[in-house]
C-alpha cells in the first residue's frame, strides 16, 4: 500500500504503531536502501542482524506500510545509533522522534551515553539530533568519502 502526499494531512505521531522489526520485514526494510546508500546491499545481512541481541530495529507502520525505522547496536561499553529515518511523506509529524524515544526505553539506553555520526553537511539531520540532545563532539575528515566530513556526536547518559 502507497500512500501519497500523507503531508497533505495532519497524521499526529500517536497514529503510527511502532513495534520491533522481525525477519518477515526484512522486504520492507531492503526498500530503504533506495534512499540510503549506506544501508543494506545484502538481505541477508539484513536478517542476521535482526537476530543479534546487541542491535536493535523498531519500525513505524501507518495502515500496513512500513513508513520509518531506527537501529541501534551496542559495541562493548557504546551504543551506537545507526540509521533513523522516516519516509519522505510522513516526515514533521514527530514520528523520528517517537521512534527515538520508544527505542530509548525499549533498548538498552537508559543510562548510557549514545554516539552517532552524520555529513556534516545534513543540516537538517544535525538539527534533529540536537533537538534529542546530542551535541557535536568531533569533525571525523573525509568519514563518507573524498571531501565528505562527519560530524561524530554524543548524547549524554
Amino acid at each position: 500500500m502507497e500512500i501519497k502526499n500523507a503531508n497533505s494531512f495532519k497524521i499526529g505521531p500517536s497514529k503510527f504503531d511502532i513495534i520491533p522489526a522481525t525477519l518477515s520485514h526484512c522486504e520492507s526494510l531492503m526498500e530503504f536502501g533506495k534512499d540510503l546508500p549506506s544501508f543494506y546491499s545484502n538481505i541477508e545481512f539484513l536478517k542476521k542482524d535482526l537476530s543479534d541481541p546487541l542491535k536493535c530495529f523498531f519500525i513505524a507502520i501507518y495502515k500496513d506500510l512500513v513508513v520509518g525505522f531506527i537501529s541501534f547496536f551496542k559495541l562493548y561499553d557504546e551504543i551506537h545509533l545507526a540509521y533513523i529515518y522516516v519516509k519522505k511523506d510522513f516526515r514533521n509529524m514527530g514520528l523520528g522522534t517517537r521512534l527515538f524515544k520508544f527505542a530509548y526505553e525499549k533498548f538498552f539506553l537508559k543510562g548510557k551515553e549514545i554516539w552517532l555520526e552524520v555529513e556534516t553537511s545534513n543540516t537538517t539531520a544535525c538539527l534533529f539530533y540536537t533537538k534529542l540532545g546530542f551535541r557535536i563532539v568531533y569533525r571525523r575528515k573525509n568519514y563518507y568519502g573524498e571531501n565528505k566530513d562527519a560530524w561524530i556526536m554524543k548524547r549524554e547518559a
